[in-house]
């Protein structure tokens, strides 16, 4: 079954499936491909979003500028100082004012009841960028980057050291209990995650075949870990007096190169950033002063290490994102959205057994130019034989199929049969978005041309 997240909200990952998410996955990385190979993807110009942060950030509000601008949208941003939500203005009435001017609201704040409330008024996607309970989008980032590293998630083991009762770690035990992955949350017992969130995810865990395993044992929490993660032991919004408290609580739940040589030899080391590593901020220098500690959470050892993949970038992933909310009724993986960069029409003979009439072999390509698949237009509509090859030109099987997803070329949708081979791939038209033998990107219709006539 397909995925459609056309219109959804980005609350939390406990509103989504596992094949949701990993649909989300799968389609930032699509995105970061296309990035990577310098491709244009501007597929949702003539849309605006706004980005409303009552917490400042630098990499969320970076990453969801910077993801916005490629999609071909207009992003405005209003800090803590420039809008009158909650001050002058209710909830209610600043998604309802915001919902009539853009097309998604980004929230990044305090209680998730505000995200939840802003949701329920704007008539307008709404996506979570940081609420005191979750960070739902770190998690996709997260997820993207350990799948990149071990090529796959279920059976992984993931273990939070620290204040566990926090947005990323919660997040952490939610991701990690749809996906079918084992995670650990290492600290003390008073920095656990609330039991209600506990027993939810257990219930996740034992029907994805994941795990939950809460300790105060750092030993237990890195023995055998794939990935060790951490946050800052004090939040954002949190009183600075309970430095001194937490870090009586969390040194001993620190990561440095003893616990990482416990983990898994080929083990990763994650952060959300930012990280008190070293004394080369006005808060690690005053800590460093008062409390005479030079590194907190990680040690600068494991944080500049080959282990670390602290800096993967998360634009990605908010490119993923917000598309799926906004292309209205269209599933932004269809490929004449998101990754048909040409499209090749090549006559062939439809092998149905009742014509030999000629029919129509639409050739999908990516960036690279290699084939993703084939949607077939043929004269005859009995044949639905479609016949797929694989990214070296080579036939891979042949399969009865009903071709749903397919460029008309009279604007009729019909099904049929074409035999197509390795010699095919010389047929495939420039990577060009337009062109006599190419289709534009994003558009419902081919381009015109004639139908051969049958003999």
């Amino acid at each position: 079954m397909g995925v459609n997240l056309s219109g959804r909200n980005f609350l939390k990952l406990l509103d989504f499936t596992p094949a949701e998410i990993e649909y989300l996955i799968d389609l930032s990385a699509d995105f970061k491909q296309l990035k990577r190979a310098g491709v244009p993807h501007r597929h949702l110009e003539g849309k605006n979003i706004v980005l409303l942060f009552e917490k400042t950030s630098t990499r969320t509000r970076c990453s969801f500028e910077v993801a916005g601008y490629d999609l071909g949208m207009g992003v405005t941003y209003l800090d803590p100082a420039s809008s009158q939500m909650g001050n002058k203005e209710s909830i209610e009435d600043t998604a309802r004012v915001l919902g009539r001017m853009y097309d998604g609201i980004e929230y990044r704040g305090f209680d998730q009841a505000i995200v939840e409330e802003l949701a329920a008024n704007a008539g307008v996607p709404v996506w979570n960028g940081l609420t005191t309970e979750f960070h739902p989008t770190q998690m996709i980032a997260d997820m993207l980057t350990v799948r990149e590293k071990f090529g796959h998630l279920r059976g992984l083991k993931l273990t939070f050291f620290g204040d566990a009762r926090n947005n990323v770690a919660n997040s952490l035990m939610v991701v990690c209990a749809k996906m079918g992955m084992r995670f650990c949350a290492c600290g003390p017992k008073e920095n656990m995650p609330e039991a209600e969130l506990v027993e939810q995810c257990r219930a996740i865990a034992a029907q994805t075949g994941g795990e939950v395993v809460l300790t105060d044992s750092v030993d237990e929490g890195a023995r055998d870990a794939n990935v060790l993660y951490t946050d800052i032991w004090v939040s954002m919004g949190e009183p600075a007096e309970l430095w001194a408290e937490r870090i009586r609580l969390l040194s001993p739940y620190q990561v440095n190169a003893a616990v990482m040589e416990k983990a898994a030899a080929d083990a990763i080391f994650m952060h959300c950033l930012p990280s008190f590593h070293d004394t080369k901020t006005t808060v690690g220098a005053d800590i460093a002063q008062k409390f005479g500690i030079e590194e907190m959470e990680v040690t600068d050892e494991v944080f500049e290490s080959s282990r670390s993949v602290v800096f993967e970038v998360r634009v990605a992933v908010h490119r993923g994102r917000e598309p799926h909310a906004l292309h209205q009724g269209r599933d932004v993986r269809d490929p004449q959205i998101a990754v048909t960069l040409c499209v090749a029409r090549i006559p062939r003979v439809c092998r149905c057994g009742n014509c030999d009439r000629t029919a129509w072999a639409l050739l999908r390509a990516d960036s690279a130019r290699r084939p993703v698949g084939w949607d077939f237009r043929p004269s005859c509509d009995r044949g639905r034989r479609a016949t797929h090859i694989c990214h070296a030109g080579r036939v891979r099987h042949a399969v009865r199929v009903r071709v749903r997803r397919v460029l008309p070329l009279d604007g009729k949708f019909d099904f049929g049969d074409a035999a197509c081979g390795a010699s095919a791939l010389a047929n495939l038209a420039p990577a060009h978005p337009r062109g006599s033998r190419s289709c534009a990107l994003g558009s419902r219709t081919a381009s015109r041309a004639p139908r051969p006539q049958s003999p």
